[in-house]
């Protein structure tokens, strides 16, 4: 499932083209996050198609290589183990992995170059070779080699990841995103699971009183509160950056001060500690050098003002000043 820390950033991202763009058709600009947000699980199903494709076309060529009118010892008795993984092969006859490919029209038919080069990555990875060579079988070695795979080669592949930018221009920046699925469904896998087995969610599974999903409710809350309350959160802003010019401060300063603020007042359940620190690290990863330094000044400024003033209302024991 994504981290609350990606919910974050894929809201940014679109309340940074809502002011960049102008845009004043809220509605629209919503179901285009939930619409990105929800594509993701889309890149995850193609990058664990990807891999079982990776697996067939080494099948292949070892089929073919047997078929040469001189093949040498190594061509009749290749080494099968990486075709053979269990975790793979058990993944490639998943019920739920089947449907959602099928509807997605899963097809790397022309891809084959792209393959090519992908396997050739992989095989010469120290924990490719290591898992060929250990001489051990198991699902566990299986498991292990293709964690390796995922968290030490997938995210260099440029060429891969070149091709998933033609597909949607977003999914360059969701790349990771589907790796962190596609390394949790390897890493809890059972070898007990059948078929019937579900691959992990896109959302934490956690229902509000409403029944509704908590994660996706907390991006449209975030997103609708950033934007629908902006002028009031600007003025909060702007009374204490008197030394700055207003105007000049980056924009994705001021949002994700908007962001951030937002938090303090009606997300009652987060603690304006985990709040602070969140985006201290997002203006590190998005903004301008000094911008970190300057996002922690304000909040902390901000922060302690509210608290004075009774403003920030959390429910539970040390979610203000823990």
């Amino acid at each position: 499932m994504l981290t609350r820390r990606y919910l974050r950033i894929k809201v940014l991202q679109e309340l940074y083209a809502f002011s960049r763009n102008h845009n004043t058709d809220f509605a629209k600009a919503e179901e285009k996050l939930i619409s990105n947000i929800n594509r993701i699980y889309d890149l995850y199903i193609l990058q664990l198609a990807y891999l079982i494709e990776i697996k067939d076309f080494e099948e292949a060529r070892q089929e073919e290589a047997k078929q040469k009118y001189y093949p040498t010892e190594e061509d009749l008795n290749p080494n099968t183990k990486f075709i053979e993984n269990r975790v793979l092969n058990k993944l490639e006859h998943n019920n739920m992995f089947k449907r959602l490919s099928k509807k997605l029209k899963v097809n790397f038919g022309d891809k084959k170059e792209m393959i090519r080069q992908s396997l050739n990555r992989i095989k010469e990875s120290e924990a490719f070779q290591k898992y060929m060579g250990s001489g051990k079988t198991g699902f566990e070695e299986d498991r292990k080699m293709l964690l390796q795979i995922i968290t030490e080669v997938l995210p260099y592949d440029e060429v891969l990841i070149s091709h998933y930018e033609d597909q949607n221009v977003n999914w360059v920046n969701d790349y990771d995103a589907s790796l962190i699925l596609l390394e949790k469904t390897v890493r809890y896998i059972k070898e007990a699971d059948d078929e019937f087995a579900s691959l992990p969610s896109l959302y934490n599974q956690e229902s509000d009183e409403r029944g509704r999903n908590i994660d996706e409710e907390f991006v449209k809350k975030l997103f609708r509160e950033a934007v629908f309350n902006q002028d009031d959160l600007d003025e909060i802003i702007r009374k204490r950056t008197e030394r700055w010019d207003f105007d000049r401060i980056a924009l994705l300063d001021i949002i994700i001060l908007r962001m951030a603020i937002t938090e303090f007042l009606h997300f009652d359940t987060i603690p304006v500690k985990v709040t602070i620190n969140e985006y201290i690290e997002l203006s590190k990863i998005f903004s301008t050098p000094k911008s970190s330094v300057f996002v922690n000044g304000l909040l902390d400024k901000i922060k302690k003002e509210f608290v004075e003033n009774s403003k920030i209302k959390k429910i539970g024991r040390g979610l203000i000043n823990d």
